[in-house]
């Protein structure tokens, strides 16, 4: 085993961290190449990554920067032919996409390489993105791979429906974000009575369950506030937003990499109150920072949660169960001080190495 391809032509959201964090795991053991987009958003990191160390090199792709430049630059043939060219004369002993993208049916299948690997984060869409038409294109632009990768062992079941088999599934669970920050990550047992909802806002995420729930515990904590901190259409929840707009502050739109460490760093928690969800990658990134996390018990949330330890889980829906874990954690500054202890624990014992080892384990 001496060469990887990564391959990864997504652009923004935790799609480019996860895939750098891969890569650079990766570089320890064997020589990667890492096929990405030149405009992927963390672009300056993929550089410096790529400066310091000796086994990664980067191959940048003029994808697109708009949804228009999308749908033109999809007919692009000759850059598939270009990327195909480069995988092959690199000869590697497996491609590897940590997050799988539309193109790729163009350029895998022509590959000369058949030792291939995809990660697929969500084996059930979400409730919002589970439409004909992300069926549709889901169906059209699925290939087959010699390995799954899959980041909680509850999707196993579904992965078999699919006619895959179980030698073909590899486990995973997603490792802990530690590129948010800047420096060495100081441990902060402060109590803000402030907590966050951190991703883009859309239907199957519950936030109307979170914000029905704060009316109870804003009756127990009158000063404690939530941030909202995420993109999407906020006018469903304008109403209940208002209700409680004193103890509320509202950043709807995208957030940018370098703002991140700013908003996990003066919070007490994390909430992810999800009515459908595969895992999350909110969750390791609370723990990087130190963060519990209150989560509902659905999909593979319960196998990133250790209940009692690194955060609570509670029934998809309820309010008040939602309100009571709310008040719990805030109201016991004890627990709250041991849980943000055992994160801090699990961030630094939770590697990507172990990840790595597992994909080139996988083709030895």
């Amino acid at each position: 085993m001496e060469k990887v391809v990564l391959l990864y032509l997504g652009r923004r959201g935790a799609g480019p961290e996860y895939a750098l964090e891969m890569a650079k795991a990766l570089s320890k053991y064997v020589k990667v190449l890492c096929v990405l987009s030149k405009y992927i958003s963390n672009i300056r990191h993929w550089k410096q990554a790529a400066q310091n160390i000796a086994n990664l090199t980067l191959l940048e792709v003029h994808t697109y920067r708009s949804a228009s430049e999308f749908f033109f630059s999809s007919f692009n043939f000759f850059r598939y032919w270009f990327v195909v060219r480069s995988i092959n004369k690199f000869n590697p002993d497996f491609i590897y996409s940590p997050m799988t993208h539309f193109w790729e049916c163009f350029i895998v299948p022509f590959c000369k390489c058949n030792n291939t690997i995809q990660t697929v984060h969500d084996v059930i869409l979400h409730e919002g993105e589970n439409g004909i038409e992300h069926k549709l294109l889901s169906y059209i632009f699925r290939y087959k791979s010699s390995k799954y990768v899959i980041l909680s062992s509850a999707f196993r079941p579904q992965m078999r429906n699919r006619g895959i088999s179980d030698e073909q599934i590899l486990v995973i669970p997603h490792a802990v974000f530690k590129g948010y920050y800047h420096g060495p990550l100081k441990e902060d047992f402060y109590q803000y009575n402030r907590f966050l909802f951190f991703g883009r806002i859309i239907k199957y995420k519950g936030i109307e369950v979170l914000l029905a729930s704060m009316k109870t515990v804003i009756n127990r904590m009158p000063k404690v506030r939530l941030f909202i901190a995420g993109n999407g259409d906020i006018e469903p929840y304008r109403e209940l937003l208002y209700e409680c707009s004193e103890n509320i502050d509202l950043k709807n739109d995208w957030i940018e990499d370098c703002e991140v460490e700013g908003l996990f760093r003066d919070i007490d928690f994390v909430v992810v109150p999800y009515t459908h969800a595969s895992q999350l990658g909110v969750i390791p990134l609370s723990y990087s920072f130190g963060k519990p996390v209150i989560a509902t018990k659905i999909g593979g949330l319960p196998e990133q949660v250790c209940e009692g330890k690194t955060g609570l889980l509670i029934e998809a829906g309820s309010e008040e169960q939602l309100s009571n874990a709310i008040l719990e954690l805030f109201l016991h500054a004890d627990k709250l001080k041991a849980m943000k202890k055992a994160c801090y624990e699990y961030a630094f014992n939770n590697t990507w190495d172990s990840s790595a080892k597992i994909l080139i384990d996988a083709f030895k």
